[in-house]
């Protein structure tokens, strides 16, 4: 994993699929950036997509 190229390195990071990062540590990435995006839509938007 890097900081995230072009982009705020914050926020961001790269990570490069290549069999280095185990599985279980990839999902808890991946559940929490769909949780913070899903926390910054409208009560509207979440019942748009059924969340």
């Amino acid at each position: 994993m890097t900081p995230g190229y072009h982009l705020n390195k914050r926020h961001w990071i790269t990570v490069t699929l290549d069999g280095r990062v185990p599985d279980e540590l990839l999902h808890e990435l991946i559940v929490g950036s769909h949780a913070l995006v899903v926390r910054g839509m409208t009560r509207a938007q979440r019942a748009e997509l059924g969340l």
